[in-house]
C-alpha cells in the first residue's frame, strides 16, 4: 500500500518491479496525473482517491510505504496515523517511512522534518523500530534534504481491538 503516493513515481516504480501497488492519495489531480504517467510506463497499478486519516484502508497489506506523509503530523496526530498504518497491515508486516530530518539545519525550511524522537514517540507501541537511517533525498526543484529511512514491524500479536485500546496521545506513549 503506497499512502500519499502524490504522482506515483515510487509506485510506478515498484509495480514495474512486480509488486502488486494498492496507491492512494487524498488529492485527484495527483492521481490523474499518476495513472498518466503508469499509462505512459506500461505499470499496473490499483489507484484510490483516499484519504487515509479518515477511512480505514481496504483490506490489509504485507506493507505500507509512505515517501513524505508522517513527517507532516506531531504527536497525537502522529500517533494516530502509526495506529492507522498498523491496522493497514497483516501480522508481522512491514511499514516503510521516509521523513525529512530537522537534524540538518542548512537545508530549505520548506521541507517538513521531524526528530528521531518524534519517531518513536509515534511508532514503538504498535511497531518494532528496525532501522532508522539517515539519507540524503532529492526533491523536486534541484533541492535536497536530510531524511530519515525507516523500516518498522507491525508488532506480533497487535490486532484492530488492541489499537482501538491503545493510547490516543503522545504523551502516553
Amino acid at each position: 500500500l503506497g499512502v500519499g503516493c502524490g504522482t506515483g513515481q515510487t509506485a510506478i516504480h515498484l509495480a514495474r518491479q512486480g509488486y502488486a501497488v494498492v496507491a492512494i492519495d487524498i488529492a485527484p489531480s495527483a492521481l490523474q496525473l499518476a495513472r498518466q504517467a503508469a499509462d505512459r510506463a506500461a505499470a499496473k497499478l490499483d489507484w484510490r482517491l483516499e484519504d487515509f486519516m479518515s477511512q480505514p484502508a481496504t483490506g490489509t497489506y504485507a506493507a505500507v510505504l509512505d515517501r513524505g506523509v508522517f513527517h507532516i503530523f506531531r504527536d497525537a496526530d502522529a500517533v494516530a496515523f502509526a495506529r492507522q498504518v498498523a491496522d493497514s497491515l497483516t501480522e508481522g508486516g512491514l511499514w516503510i517511512s521516509i521523513c525529512g530530518s530537522c537534524d540538518d539545519r542548512t537545508e530549505p525550511t520548506s521541507f517538513p522534518k521531524t526528530t528521531v524522537t518524534n519517531i518513536a514517540r509515534a511508532v514503538e507501541q504498535f511497531f518494532e523500530i528496525d532501522t532508522v537511517q539517515r539519507c540524503g533525498f532529492a526533491a523536486a526543484g534541484g533541492h535536497s534534504f536530510s531524511a530519515w529511512v525507516c523500516l518498522f514491524r507491525k508488532r506480533p500479536g497487535l490486532a484492530s481491538r488492541d489499537l482501538a485500546q491503545a493510547p490516543h496521545d503522545a504523551a502516553a506513549a
